[in-house]
């Protein structure tokens, strides 16, 4: 698939400017690239309702494009357990700590990934807080940490506590860790990158 490096980075720099997106969808059709049928097809679709009449063949052509692409167009979903593409890029993807950090570099100069989602987080605290290129991800969920216990200590360092000093934690909107004590721990921040709210929400307790 052939790039346009200006194009590309604008999109990651204003992943909300639609227009962008249709910009470089036009100089992919230039040359041929079905890729940019595929960004048309599902910037139709985020601006549809399921029962909208045009939604359904709109929806089967984005299925046929990815299946018939999807190895070319995005390699690295072999690192998630779960990925999703919206608005012709990879948008969220689903995985494994370590795993995510190993391909985090490629996969953010690439897509405008918004929401990450990460598990097992323990043995990947210091790599976590030093990845620069997660500063471009919107909201990013950390379950399953265990602050006093890892794989590789018995007791490990708080990851919030990276959170201010991190290259890349701190220009995050909102991060939330869950599996801490039976609470979910919010990190929120101001529009130029400042933290301004953090607070434990209480999980509900199961009815018995």
């Amino acid at each position: 698939m052939a790039h346009d490096p200006a194009l590309l980075q604008a999109i990651l720099e204003q992943p909300a400017d639609d227009q962008l997106r249709l910009i470089y969808a036009d100089w992919l059709d230039e040359r041929a690239d079905p890729r940019g049928e595929f960004i048309r097809v599902q910037l139709a679709l985020a601006g549809l309702k399921h029962d909208d009449p045009a939604y359904r063949a709109l929806f089967e052509r984005e299925v046929a494009l990815i299946l018939q692409h999807k190895e070319e167009w995005f390699p690295l979903r072999q690192a998630f357990t779960h990925w999703e593409c919206r608005r012709g890029f990879m948008d969220e993807v689903h995985g494994d700590a370590e795993k995510f950090l190993d391909v985090a570099e490629t996969l953010l100069a690439s897509n405008p990934v918004r929401i990450v989602r990460l598990e097992d987080v323990d043995a990947s605290l210091e790599r976590l807080a030093e990845c620069r290129p997660l500063g471009r991800v919107e909201k990013l969920f950390l379950r399953n940490w265990r602050p006093t216990r890892t794989r590789r200590s018995a007791r490990a360092p708080d990851l919030r506590q990276f959170v201010p000093e991190s290259p890349g934690l701190s220009r995050i909107p909102l991060i939330e860790f869950s599996g801490i004590r039976g609470t979910t721990d919010i990190y929120q921040r101001l529009q130029h990158g400042q933290l301004i709210e953090h607070r434990a929400r209480p999980r509900p307790r199961r009815r018995r």
